[in-house]
């Protein structure tokens, strides 16, 4: 049977959801694991990041994009690619950036590792200069806190590392349980793709019976996630800011 894929146009459907599989099931959700960019927060600020690494290190390495491009051209192919490609790899750079290069230049892997390591340490900084302030959906925090109130644990999968994931999240004030905040545990791409992800969150969880957690994200690799592990999908609709 093919798996039914739930889609939501914002958090705030998500109890409608949690109420139908219920119901349909005969099961209790203990739990529900988000991603974070396109699903908690936008990610005006993550292309913008990644566009501004691009642009320097392009430009250091004298391959600047085209003059008609620019930063903000950068800025639209980062966007244009969102749940198409992992910011975190090189290969994905060249899927990204090579379009707008000057005609005849291809992009080396050397330029694609730069851009990744660039966009690390410019991620970082980011935010430590607070500006993921606005990125969180309005109704995000009232979300996670009614669920948390019920007794459901909140987990956190996302592609990027879990040492990006944390600061970026506790920048908006969400926090794990022994942080004083209502996220049960936060994994990141260091401990695998998502498949990997929604297994070890099962696992720290305590959550034997799958049908029991439901995955929430705006890309197919979080339904195919939830699916190979036995879990709800469910597909909130991406909203670029």
């Amino acid at each position: 049977m093919k798996p039914l894929i739930f889609e939501i146009e914002s958090l705030d459907a998500l109890f409608a959801v949690i109420a139908d599989i219920e119901a349909s099931h005969k099961c209790k959700i203990k739990a529900v694991s988000f991603d974070i960019d396109g699903t908690l927060m936008n990610v005006t600020t993550v292309c913008m990041v990644l566009a501004e690494s691009a642009v320097e290190v392009l430009g250091e390495k004298g391959c600047a994009l085209r003059r008609e491009t620019g930063q903000k051209g950068a800025y639209d192919r980062a966007r244009e690619m969102v749940g198409r490609v992992r910011f975190g790899r090189w290969e994905d750079q060249v899927k990204i950036f090579q379009p707008a290069l000057a005609e005849g230049k291809i992009m080396t892997r050397e330029e694609g590792e730069s851009i990744v390591e660039r966009y690390g340490e410019n991620f970082h900084r980011a935010v430590i200069t607070n500006r993921f302030k606005d990125s969180l959906f309005p109704e995000a925090r009232d979300v996670l806190a009614e669920l948390r109130s019920k007794g459901t644990i909140l987990l956190i999968h996302s592609g990027r590392y879990t040492n990006l994931s944390k600061p970026q999240l506790a920048s908006v004030g969400f926090y794990t349980e022994e942080e004083g905040g209502f996220l049960f545990n936060i994994c990141g791409g260091d401990l695998g793709n998502k498949d990997a992800q929604i297994k070890h969150n099962l696992a720290v969880a305590g959550i034997i019976n799958q049908s029991q957690l439901i995955v929430v994200g705006d890309t197919q690799d979080d339904l195919d996630a939830a699916i190979h592990n036995g879990a709800h999908p469910v597909r909130i609709k991406h909203r670029l800011q």
